[in-house]
């Protein structure tokens, strides 16, 4: 997509699913065709050897945003009240946003995969839509079953 002065405008994929449903692998796949993870991955390990395709800087944000609001990313309820309180929440904008500036190139088309982002996506939405990322969403789906 071009803007009005002719610029690439920057795109954004967010990967959302639960743990074990190919998220990592959809991650890697896309990270081949161009689209960056940022500066700081988590590797491989015992459990996922090609590793997770996944930024430990955005992680331990969403962590510490969790653990403020005593929620965790598996919770099936709504995220607390506090989690609207204003002078808050504009707080974690400005952190999420100086992350995403400081991990990723400016110019680059990136890849933000955490399974918390399922929790946080009306941040990563609003905070994304600021510094000018084409927003797009795919949901890896496993059946529980």
């Amino acid at each position: 997509m071009q803007t009005t002065n002719n610029k690439k405008q920057k795109t954004c994929i967010l990967i959302l699913g639960m743990h074990r449903s190919g998220t990592s692998a959809l991650a890697g796949s896309l990270s081949m065709l161009g689209y960056e993870i940022g500066n700081n991955i988590i590797p491989g390990d015992e459990r996922n050897k090609k590793g997770y395709f996944e930024n430990d800087n955005i992680n331990k944000f969403n962590e510490h945003l969790l653990d403020e609001l005593n929620a965790k990313w598996h919770d099936t309820l709504f995220l607390p009240e506090s989690f609207r309180n204003q002078d808050w929440y504009n707080e974690q904008e400005i952190g999420l946003r100086n992350l995403i500036i400081s991990e990723f190139d400016e110019d680059a088309d990136i890849l933000i995969k955490d399974p918390r982002i399922s929790v946080l996506f009306p941040l990563y939405l609003k905070v994304l839509k600021q510094l000018d990322y084409q927003i797009k969403v795919i949901i890896a789906y496993r059946t529980p079953v």
